[in-house]
C-alpha cells in the first residue's frame, strides 16, 4: 500500500509542475496526450506495486494472428 501511495505522491508532483505550462502555453493537445500517459503509467504502477498481473500485449498479438499464420501455411504447403 505505501508504495503505490509514493507512486501516487510522485504523480502528482509531476503533473503539478507540467501541467501549468501546458496551460499557460495553451498547448491543449499536449496536455491531454501528457495526461493519457501519465494516468496510464501511474495506473500500470500501481498495479505492479501491488502484484497484480497485468497482460501481455504480445499476447494478444500471437491471438490474433497464429489462425492467419497456420491458414497461411495450409494455403502454402
Amino acid at each position: 500500500m505505501i508504495p503505490s501511495a509514493g507512486i501516487l505522491i510522485i504523480s502528482l508532483l509531476i503533473a503539478w509542475f507540467e501541467i501549468p505550462k501546458l496551460k499557460q502555453d495553451k498547448a491543449t493537445k499536449e496536455m491531454i496526450v501528457f495526461c493519457f500517459f501519465l494516468i496510464s503509467g501511474t495506473v500500470l504502477s500501481i498495479l505492479s506495486a501491488l502484484r497484480i498481473t497485468i497482460p501481455n500485449p504480445v499476447n494478444w498479438l500471437i491471438f490474433l494472428f497464429e489462425p492467419v499464420s497456420k491458414w497461411i501455411e495450409r494455403l502454402l504447403t
